[in-house]
């Protein structure tokens, strides 16, 4: 509901939320509500698109895929689970840890071809060219010749 809006109105949402509703029923409906992924910002610089997700405690390049197709980009992979106990001892459990997959439409077509990635600090960096616009033409249509 909220991904349209400017990150400002966003906040005043989430904050008029929190007081009608409390703290409680987020804590409640955060633990069942579906993960849709890692966290991630999109937005265009220039004549890019940069996409920058929320990956901690990544060790090699081995545990992340980036797959693109001209208006879809796929990041999937697999965030470590850091800790000395099972799951199921954790008291409580926010963070996202396990394998993962994130398609997202991206709103501008870009270049498969010219696509830099970098990770640091816990942060996939995704920098895209955007494809040049390009003119609408008209199509001829053929049809076969048809016998009387």
């Amino acid at each position: 509901m909220s991904e349209g809006l400017p990150r400002e109105a966003r906040r005043r949402w989430r904050q008029q939320a929190l007081q009608v509703l409390g703290e409680e029923f987020w804590d409640d409906l955060a633990g069942i509500w579906p993960d849709a992924g890692p966290r991630m910002d999109l937005y265009r610089e220039g004549e890019d698109l940069v996409a920058v997700f929320e990956l901690p405690g990544i060790a090699e390049p081995e545990a992340i895929t980036v797959a693109l197709a001209t208006r879809w980009l796929t990041v999937s992979g697999d965030i470590p689970y850091p800790y000395p106990v099972a799951e199921e001892e954790l008291i409580r459990s926010e963070r996202a840890v396990g394998r993962f997959s994130r398609r997202i439409a991206l709103p501008e077509p870009v270049d498969p071809d010219e696509v830099r990635a970098s990770y640091n600090r816990g942060l996939l960096h995704l920098r895209m060219r955007l494809l040049p616009e390009t003119d609408s033409r008209t199509v001829a249509v053929e049809f076969p010749e048809q016998a009387d």
